[in-house]
């Protein structure tokens, strides 16, 4: 209970810091500056995916396993590669996209800390320390909000002026979780070997794989909208899409709590685990419902043009993702058993033909319908996501534990 207090505490922090950054953004914001904003947001924390690697998810599967509980030698240089290596190609990739580079930049240079951060935080979350957990990520949230109402109180809300204080709170961030890993478990030498990072960018891809998957929700998304639609039906869809993310964010205490459990359970045998698997899934359907009654007044056209009387017309795509929300917990709860035995590939699997779902539907969806058929979309492959994994939950034995 205590550990998930604290995973609450932290989580709180992500949906304050989120709500002002792109509510109040909304607010203040022409619709087609929000547009923009949003797609180049997640672009870059889209890439900021290829520097976390699977990282995050791979320390919570090993470190509880391990006697060695702090962060592997190799970790750090390979992410400060890959940081080098992704910025090159990010900037080249969103000239190509016809992105706003300047904008995009910004963004970079707190989207590929923040990765590196998120890292770090997880050796706490492995450890069941998640009171520096909250502490760290509350920190970096905490002051992107407060950041955020000062731009939109002082008059000075740009989208330039937003990516900066997005970048200080990243780099806030960063700065404090290197302070506390270096306290607790001492900050690894480098240890770079360019054959080793190559066997790891290869045995690891299935993580990386399943991340990018896993994020088909709040950047893909965007990202294929931006690419279908106008500015203003990325901007209707993205407030939509946050209030959803927001409720998804409650996510956060599940994986950083019950996938170590999970996985020291199985160890216990298969009574042990059962157990855990049971207690993960109540939460998981409880943190959904709850996740659906919290944006669901916003289905209603005029609480939602609280952010600007553009934005009513996404009632209906609010409406669609009240419903999806229950299903992607309840898809999650699942997933996160797969991770906690070691199924790593029947998660990638079953993100891979999700994705293919919304990839399948979209380009029509949002030809015929905008945002509410990106909305249409979502909800289909988060219904697929969750039969595949309730198909193959029991079908294949646990494989051998995966080493550092």
């Amino acid at each position: 209970m205590k550990d998930q207090f604290f995973s609450a505490v932290a989580t709180l922090s992500f949906i304050f810091g989120t709500a002002a950054f792109f509510f109040i953004g909304a607010r203040v914001l022409p619709v087609t500056d929000f547009g923009h904003l949003s797609k180049t947001y997640a672009l870059a924390t889209f890439l900021g995916l290829f520097v976390s690697y699977g990282y995050p998810q791979k320390l919570l599967q090993i470190l509880p396993k391990s006697d060695d509980k702090g962060l592997p030698a190799s970790v750090m240089s390979h992410q400060v590669v890959l940081l080098a290596v992704v910025s090159v190609g990010g900037v080249g990739l969103a000239q190509l996209l016809g992105y706003d580079i300047r904008l995009f930049a910004l963004f970079w240079a707190g989207a590929g800390p923040l990765a590196i951060a998120n890292t770090l935080q997880t050796v706490f979350r492995a450890n069941h320390l998640h009171h520096l957990d909250a502490l760290m990520r509350g920190a970096g949230r905490a002051t992107l909000g407060l950041g955020i109402i000062l731009l939109a109180f002082s008059g000075s809300a740009t989208t330039v002026n937003f990516a900066i204080v997005f970048t200080i709170a990243a780099w806030v961030e960063l700065i404090l979780s290197a302070l506390l890993l270096k306290h607790k478990y001492g900050i690894p030498g480098w240890q770079f070997d360019l054959p080793a990072l190559i066997r790891t960018l290869w045995s690891d891809a299935a993580y990386l794989i399943d991340l990018i998957m896993q994020r088909a929700f709040g950047t893909l998304d965007i990202l294929l909208i931006a690419a279908l639609a106008p500015a203003e039906q990325v901007a209707l869809y993205s407030v939509a899409q946050k209030l959803a993310q927001t409720s998804l964010s409650m996510l956060m205490p599940l994986m950083n709590t019950r996938v170590p459990r999970m996985s020291a359970a199985e160890q216990d045998g298969p009574a042990a685990f059962q157990a855990a698997f049971r207690a993960t899934m109540r939460l998981a359907i409880t943190g959904g419902i709850l996740g659906a009654l919290v944006i669901l007044p916003f289905a209603y056209a005029p609480v939602l043009r609280l952010f600007g009387r553009d934005y009513g017309a996404a009632a209906g795509v609010v409406a669609i993702f009240s419903v999806a929300v229950v299903i992607r917990f309840a898809a999650a709860g699942l997933g996160l058993s797969l991770l906690a035995r070691g199924r790593q590939q029947a998660r990638l699997i079953g993100n891979l033909v999700s994705v293919a779902a919304m990839l399948l539907v979209a380009p029509l969806a949002v030809h015929q319908w905008g945002a509410f058929g990106m909305a249409v979309a979502i909800a289909l492959s988060s219904t697929v996501l969750y039969f595949f994994f309730f198909w193959r939950l029991d079908r294949h034995p646990r494989p051998a534990p995966i080493s550092p």
